[in-house]
Protein backbone atom coordinates (compact mmCIF):
# COMPACT_ATOMS: atom_id res chain seq x y z
CA UNK A 1 0.00 0.00 0.00
CA UNK A 2 1.51 3.28 -0.91
CA UNK A 3 2.03 6.17 1.27
CA UNK A 4 -0.01 9.20 1.78
CA UNK A 5 -0.06 11.95 -0.75
CA UNK A 6 1.23 14.97 0.05
CA UNK A 7 -2.65 16.48 -0.35
CA UNK A 8 -3.65 13.54 1.76
CA UNK A 9 -1.55 14.50 4.69
CA UNK A 10 -2.68 17.84 4.12
CA UNK A 11 -6.43 17.02 4.51
CA UNK A 12 -6.07 14.03 7.29
CA UNK A 13 -3.87 16.49 9.52
CA UNK A 14 -6.66 19.56 8.96
CA UNK A 15 -9.45 17.06 9.76
CA UNK A 16 -7.59 16.12 13.22
CA UNK A 17 -6.90 19.56 13.71
CA UNK A 18 -10.37 20.91 13.38
CA UNK A 19 -11.62 18.21 15.70
CA UNK A 20 -9.47 18.87 18.43
CA UNK A 21 -8.47 22.47 18.63
CA UNK A 22 -12.13 23.19 17.93
CA UNK A 23 -12.92 20.98 20.86
CA UNK A 24 -9.90 22.29 23.26
CA UNK A 25 -10.88 25.88 22.54
CA UNK A 26 -15.09 25.30 23.53
CA UNK A 27 -13.55 23.67 26.17
CA UNK A 28 -11.20 26.42 26.90
CA UNK A 29 -14.15 28.74 27.08
CA UNK A 30 -16.36 26.64 29.35
CA UNK A 31 -13.71 26.65 31.73
CA UNK A 32 -13.36 30.46 31.60
CA UNK A 33 -16.72 31.80 32.34
CA UNK A 34 -18.44 29.21 34.23
CA UNK A 35 -17.43 26.71 37.12
CA UNK A 36 -17.62 23.52 35.01
CA UNK A 37 -14.56 22.17 32.65
CA UNK A 38 -14.91 20.61 29.46
CA UNK A 39 -15.18 16.82 30.22
CA UNK A 40 -17.70 18.31 33.52
CA UNK A 41 -19.91 19.48 30.37
CA UNK A 42 -19.62 16.40 28.09
CA UNK A 43 -20.50 14.07 31.64
CA UNK A 44 -23.37 16.07 32.31
CA UNK A 45 -24.60 16.45 29.30
CA UNK A 46 -24.54 12.96 27.88
CA UNK A 47 -26.77 12.14 31.32
CA UNK A 48 -29.01 14.48 30.41
CA UNK A 49 -29.89 14.09 26.64
CA UNK A 50 -29.36 9.90 26.38
CA UNK A 51 -30.78 9.58 30.34
CA UNK A 52 -32.94 12.07 31.03
CA UNK A 53 -30.53 12.52 34.17
CA UNK A 54 -29.40 8.97 34.71
CA UNK A 55 -27.49 6.52 33.09
CA UNK A 56 -25.55 3.35 33.53
CA UNK A 57 -21.46 3.84 33.76
CA UNK A 58 -20.66 1.57 30.71
CA UNK A 59 -23.22 3.54 28.75
CA UNK A 60 -21.83 6.84 29.68
CA UNK A 61 -18.59 5.17 28.48
CA UNK A 62 -19.55 4.67 25.27
CA UNK A 63 -21.22 7.61 24.72
CA UNK A 64 -18.21 9.67 25.81
CA UNK A 65 -16.28 7.60 23.90
CA UNK A 66 -13.62 7.72 26.72
CA UNK A 67 -11.35 4.87 28.43
CA UNK A 68 -13.16 3.60 31.98
CA UNK A 69 -10.02 5.05 34.09
CA UNK A 70 -10.78 8.37 32.61
CA UNK A 71 -14.62 8.30 33.25
CA UNK A 72 -13.82 6.75 36.89
CA UNK A 73 -11.52 9.78 38.08
CA UNK A 74 -13.91 12.23 36.10
CA UNK A 75 -16.87 10.86 37.77
CA UNK A 76 -15.60 9.93 41.19
CA UNK A 77 -14.66 14.28 40.93
CA UNK A 78 -17.55 15.57 39.96
CA UNK A 79 -19.87 13.34 42.57
CA UNK A 80 -16.99 14.93 45.66
CA UNK A 81 -18.44 18.83 43.85
CA UNK A 82 -21.51 17.51 44.42
CA UNK A 83 -22.74 17.53 40.51
CA UNK A 84 -23.76 13.77 40.31
CA UNK A 85 -24.19 10.94 42.32
CA UNK A 86 -23.18 7.03 41.57
CA UNK A 87 -25.13 4.02 43.10
CA UNK A 88 -24.27 0.39 42.52
CA UNK A 89 -26.45 -2.29 41.76
CA UNK A 90 -25.98 -5.90 40.88
CA UNK A 91 -22.94 -5.33 38.36
CA UNK A 92 -23.38 -1.71 37.60
CA UNK A 93 -22.90 1.54 38.70
CA UNK A 94 -25.59 4.35 37.89
CA UNK A 95 -24.66 7.69 37.49
CA UNK A 96 -26.90 10.71 38.34
CA UNK A 97 -27.40 14.01 37.63
CA UNK A 98 -27.62 15.79 41.21
CA UNK A 99 -29.88 19.48 41.43
CA UNK A 100 -26.56 21.25 41.30
CA UNK A 101 -25.17 19.54 38.27
CA UNK A 102 -28.50 20.46 36.61
CA UNK A 103 -28.13 23.87 37.33
CA UNK A 104 -24.86 23.80 36.63
CA UNK A 105 -25.39 22.19 32.89
CA UNK A 106 -28.37 24.84 32.50
CA UNK A 107 -26.04 27.64 33.02
CA UNK A 108 -23.43 26.20 30.78
CA UNK A 109 -25.43 25.55 28.12
CA UNK A 110 -25.87 29.10 26.45
CA UNK A 111 -21.94 29.44 27.15
CA UNK A 112 -21.10 26.58 25.16
CA UNK A 113 -23.22 27.20 22.43
CA UNK A 114 -21.99 30.91 22.33
CA UNK A 115 -18.12 29.32 22.04
CA UNK A 116 -19.22 26.99 19.15
CA UNK A 117 -21.05 29.55 17.24
CA UNK A 118 -16.97 31.85 17.96
CA UNK A 119 -14.49 29.30 17.74
CA UNK A 120 -16.11 27.19 14.65
CA UNK A 121 -18.87 28.16 12.99
CA UNK A 122 -18.63 31.86 12.21
CA UNK A 123 -15.23 30.44 9.92
CA UNK A 124 -17.89 28.33 7.52
CA UNK A 125 -19.31 30.04 4.96
CA UNK A 126 -23.13 29.21 4.27
CA UNK A 127 -22.93 27.82 1.18
CA UNK A 128 -19.66 25.47 2.95
CA UNK A 129 -22.30 24.38 5.89
CA UNK A 130 -23.81 21.62 3.88
CA UNK A 131 -21.04 20.23 2.25
CA UNK A 132 -19.43 19.92 5.53
CA UNK A 133 -21.94 18.19 6.94
CA UNK A 134 -22.96 16.27 4.33
CA UNK A 135 -18.85 14.62 4.35
CA UNK A 136 -18.87 14.53 7.93
CA UNK A 137 -22.11 12.57 8.52
CA UNK A 138 -20.81 10.09 5.64
CA UNK A 139 -17.54 9.41 7.07
CA UNK A 140 -18.94 8.83 10.92
CA UNK A 141 -21.19 6.35 9.36
CA UNK A 142 -18.42 4.58 7.40
CA UNK A 143 -16.50 4.63 10.58
CA UNK A 144 -19.09 3.63 12.81
CA UNK A 145 -20.05 0.58 10.90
Amino acid sequence: MPLLSPEELALWQAIKVLGDEACQAVGRDITAKTSLSGADFAVLSKLDELGDGQLQQRDLLTALGWDKSRLSHQLRRMEDRGLITRSSGPGTVEATLTAAGRTALRATRPVHAAAIRDRALRHIQPQERAALLAVAQRVTQVLSE
